[in-house]
């Protein structure tokens, strides 16, 4: 799914977009205002790690839910947080 651009809104209202690109290379921003982050992300035995600046990675599974709903298992936020619905 990570080899072609991918866009991931998480499930709070106005909060985070996640934009990966197959280089490794990510971009988060928050939709209710115009504040955008670099950042990367890779895949591994650790599940789907990110990292924003030079913030330490934080890794998880990566779990589908249906369609376009995933969660990204992440123990210190919320749900909400967690459900990233993919952006087509």
């Amino acid at each position: 799914m990570l080899a072609q651009p991918v866009v991931f809104d998480n499930d709070i209202k106005g909060g985070l977009t996640y934009a990966f690109a197959p280089d490794g290379s990510a971009t988060f921003s928050m939709r209710s205002m115009p504040a955008r982050r670099k950042g990367a992300w890779r895949a591994g035995d650790e599940g789907l790690c990110v990292r924003v600046d030079s913030d330490p990675w934080e890794c998880g599974p990566l779990y589908r839910l249906g369609n376009d709903r995933f969660y990204h298992h992440q123990p210190a936020y919320g749900n909400d947080y967690n459900t990233l619905i993919l952006r087509k």
